[in-house]
């Protein structure tokens, strides 16, 4: 996963919300290999 560009966005959120977009971003990326 590439969240490099992220890191100064994240840390403004709240943690939750920041757990929800990597469930979000995982599940894309399970969409996208078909598992």
């Amino acid at each position: 996963m590439d969240g490099g560009h992220d890191n100064k966005a994240i840390g403004t959120k709240k943690p939750e919300v920041h757990l929800k977009e990597i469930e979000t971003a995982v599940k894309k990326a399970i969409a996208k290999v078909g598992i």
